[in-house]
């Protein structure tokens, strides 16, 4: 935390600059709560006829006690000190799980904690990458963006897009985390995929994709050209390094086909004269090659086609990572695995969240508030009926902390002042 709270002087400026993208403060407050109810109603409504349907009688509603724990673990990564949840035992207004809920998604560390949640799934654990500060920047610039209320759709454009120095951008560090000195144009194409939209299409390098028949080789190819003019340049005078995105133009093919007969050339000046060649036409899936030389339209297009209305692969799958954080099991599992095979769980529920969601432009708030006030999510963990199953969301799973939410647990319940903890 300590770390964080360093970097989080550096981002000021940069805090300030996404509040331009965020939601206005006061319209927000307005229709979330309308927004937020009819999430809630559709959640419940979904449930309750697959309840009917199978003949469930769902679990208790949660005690007081048990709600408490659940939403702060869920909403700020950790528990209630002993004053807050007597506070919140002792209060007998009717309405005080959903004031609580309000309260908390104004939290700073409702962003933090989320951001942990996302850092978790963009950026891998350690590595080499480690020496750029990327991942902690990458962190506390993401807990700005939920704070503030950015939609998560322009946050994946500002992560898919960025370029510059990562100490004054630092979503540019998702690609420097990916990989050093400059990892694989197909690795990025699968990497953003699976992330975005949860495709996984790094089969498709190799052969076509066997459960996907769209997954050819050559769509794979046309979409790892939209990352072959990515560059990544180190300043190596600085500690931490300050790696630099940039779009490069690219060589033309007689000229990278003449690179190539240099006997002398090292691997890695190799396999990137290699992708340049074999990721040379950017292609949308089911659409012509991209014309344009002027590469830094590249992503952006990407972009654009993954939150288009007619891709509705990317909206569920954010669906359904989201819902996976507030109730453990998703719809589809593995999460990140969209595929016709994998069916979900509850596909109406699934594609109205999933509208819902890009309806009120990725406001992730609106979409905690109305999962978090559901029947669905406070009912009790205990009472599980014994003829349903875990997707059937009839009794609240018990789960695992996250390591983040298990030392937070110890630094709220460890006695003395914030110093000594």
């Amino acid at each position: 935390m300590n770390t964080r709270a360093t970097l989080a002087l550096a981002l000021v400026v940069g805090s300030v600059l996404c509040a331009v993208w965020a939601v206005d403060a006061s319209r927000a407050h307005a229709q979330a709560a309308p927004a937020s109810l009819d999430i809630a109603g559709l959640v419940d409504r979904h449930l309750e006829e697959a309840w009917r349907r199978d003949a469930i009688s769902p679990a208790p509603p949660s005690s007081d006690s048990e709600f408490l724990r659940r939403v702060y673990l869920d909403v700020v990564g950790e528990p209630p000190t002993r004053a807050q949840a007597s506070a919140f035992l002792a209060d007998t207004a009717p309405n005080k799980r959903a004031r609580l809920i309000d309260r908390l998604l104004e939290d700073p560390r409702f962003g933090e904690h989320l951001a942990d949640r996302w850092t978790a799934i963009l950026a891998r654990r350690g590595g080499d990458e480690a020496q750029t500060g990327g991942r902690d920047l990458l962190a506390v610039w993401l807990a700005a963006q939920f704070n503030a209320n950015a939609g998560f759709a322009r946050i994946m454009e500002q992560l898919i897009t960025a370029t510059g120095p990562i100490s004054e951008n630092p979503a540019a560090a998702y690609y420097v985390l990916m990989g050093q000195p400059r990892p694989a144009t197909a690795d990025m194409a699968g990497q953003t995929l699976k992330h975005f939209a949860g495709i996984q299409i790094q089969c498709a390098q190799c052969h076509d994709h066997p459960y996907q028949p769209a997954w050819t080789q050559e769509t794979f190819g046309g979409i790892a050209g939209f990352f072959n003019a990515l560059d990544i340049r180190y300043d190596f005078t600085v500690q931490p390094l300050n790696p630099t995105i940039s779009d490069q133009p690219l060589p033309a093919p007689k000229l990278l086909e003449a690179y190539l007969k240099n006997r002398a050339l090292d691997a890695e000046a190799r396999n990137r004269a290699e992708e340049m060649l074999r990721y040379r036409q950017p292609r949308l899936p089911g659409d012509k090659p991209v014309k344009t030389q002027a590469v830094e339209f590249y992503r952006p297009m990407l972009y654009r086609w993954l939150v288009a209305p007619e891709n509705r692969t990317a909206r569920q799958y954010l669906a359904n990572r989201f819902w996976s954080f507030l109730f453990g099991t998703a719809f589809v599992s593995p999460v990140d695995d969209f595929n016709a095979f994998n069916k979900p769980a509850h596909p109406a529920l699934l594609d109205a969240l999933a509208d819902a969601f890009a309806a009120r432009g990725y406001d992730v708030k609106a979409l905690y508030r109305g999962l978090l006030n559901s029947r669905a999510y406070q009912l009790s963990s205990a009472g599980r009926p014994a003829n349903a199953q875990p997707w059937h969301f009839a009794s609240y799973p018990v789960r695992q902390l996250t390591p983040e939410q298990f030392f937070a647990s110890f630094f709220v319940l460890a006695p003395g002042d914030a110093f000594v903890r």
